[in-house]
């Protein structure tokens, strides 16, 4: 009786989720005249570890939306950065992309991000990096912008390589 008492103290204590842990880094590199917007993700020890190392150049995707504690996301938010590069100034814009507003709905615990640049009068298409919980085949993990391109280029992996 004394060994089955122990089990069930201690047994709940060895079972735990994986948290994984997304962020968006920005990178304005004026030496090769590029922007360049990273989707990183990362599991337990290693995503917190990521999520610390963001500091000004980056935000967590947790930090883009406010709860009401465990049922509703009650608002969506965003952070902005400039880049300089030799032919202006590239505004970027990023917001938090839940799955779902209700967090114990379909995609309720789904949360990533997507941004928005422009320069000069243009705006580049609004790119999510994870479209949807169940529907998404790819990610995007980069975004790379050059100066002068009137264009982005997206680096795409398959879904199922995200979560390695």
């Amino acid at each position: 009786m004394r060994y089955l008492v122990l089990l069930i103290v201690l047994l709940p204590s060895l079972a735990w989720a994986d948290t994984f842990r997304t962020g968006v880094k920005v990178a304005c590199n004026t030496a090769d005249d590029s922007l360049r917007i990273s989707y990183v993700g990362a599991y337990n020890e290693a995503g917190e570890a990521l999520i610390n190392s963001l500091d000004q150049t980056g935000v967590a995707t947790d930090d883009l939306v406010r709860t009401d504690g465990d049922s509703l996301i009650t608002q969506i938010l965003t952070k902005a950065w400039e880049c300089k590069l030799s032919d202006g100034i590239y505004n970027i814009v990023v917001g938090g992309a839940p799955g779902n507003m209700k967090i114990g709905g379909r995609c309720g615990a789904h949360l990533s991000a997507w941004v928005e640049i422009s320069h000069d009068g243009v705006t580049f298409p609004h790119t999510v990096f994870h479209d949807d919980c169940h529907l998404s085949k790819t990610v995007i993990t980069e975004i790379l912008v050059r100066a002068g391109s009137k264009s982005m280029q997206l680096t795409e992996i398959p879904v199922d390589r995200w979560w390695q």
